[in-house]
């Protein structure tokens, strides 16, 4: 059996000045080459699930290893990875977050953007970069005139295209993606989409975890889905089953909506 990619047990999160946890006692173990979707309405606690496993958020329980090494866990503990030795494993998990704009400097071309991190870690070479541009932004149906393009001159479907070029060309092992569909019409999620399912085929062993609202759309990418409201997991299983039988009533409302038919959710319960 092939070792845990990623290994985050009892992730516990409080945002100062809140009343309930936003995230609790969530657990997510992950293979190389695993897919797996995170559903649930809007405050379930999706975003501050990715900012836990990647490590961009304190912990009040839990911890988060990386193929082996402990990236993150609550309180003090002194075989925690820091400094060089974190930054050289960062390359190999990377997250691209609902607002693209907030990865994105304003100050670089967005050629500059995306060459920026394969060039930094030996990944591409300065003689290739432009040929290497010219098929990555044709594989995203970006306009070429885009490359010398500053991000404010961007739309925004194009900024997140180009947040997702950025992630992904530096060869992580594990990749999030928080809402990558957020805002986009429906010819350019098909793009995404198809992007996403290229990437799967070319570097089968690479991992993902997939955040959306919309069911259909994680159906056609992941094999596994973990469905979560009020910061808590409340079912988890293989994507077909979920579709077929789900087991918890607020995933068979998730999957009814995905299905065009009326659903009614029941507000979940204050703790």
């Amino acid at each position: 059996m092939s070792h845990l990619l990623l290994d985050a047990r009892g992730l516990s999160v409080r945002y100062e000045g809140q009343k309930h946890s936003a995230l609790r006692d969530v657990t997510l173990q992950i293979l190389p080459g695993e897919v797996w979707g995170v559903a649930g309405e809007t405050g379930a606690g999706k975003s501050t699930l990715a900012r836990a496993l990647m490590a961009l958020v304190p912990l009040c329980e839990g911890r988060v290893l990386f193929d082996g090494h402990l990236i993150h866990a609550a309180g003090r503990c002194p075989e925690l990875v820091k400094g060089e030795a974190l930054r050289r494993l960062r390359r190999r998990f990377q997250v691209l977050f609902q607002d693209p704009a907030t990865a994105l400097s304003p100050h670089m071309t967005a050629a500059t953007l995306v060459a920026e991190g394969p060039l930094a870690h030996g990944l591409w070479r300065k003689d290739d970069v432009d040929e290497r541009l010219r098929r990555l932004w044709k594989d995203l149906h970006l306009p070429e005139r885009t490359l010398r393009a500053f991000p404010h001159e961007l739309s925004g479907g194009e900024r997140r295209r180009v947040a997702l070029a950025r992630v992904q060309v530096v060869e992580p092992d594990l990749l999030v993606l928080d809402e990558p569909t957020a805002g986009l019409d429906a010819d350019r999620v098909t793009d995404v989409q198809e992007l996403l399912s290229d990437l799967k085929r070319l570097r089968p062993d690479m991992a993902m975890v997939v955040i959306s609202h919309d069911l259909r759309f994680l159906n056609r990418l992941a094999q596994k889905v973990m469905v979560m409201r009020g910061g808590r997991v409340i079912e988890t299983t293989d994507m077909e089953a979920l579709f077929h039988c789900p087991e918890h009533a607020y995933s068979r409302a998730l999957v009814q909506a995905a299905r065009g038919e009326g659903a009614w959710i029941e507000p979940p319960e204050a703790s």
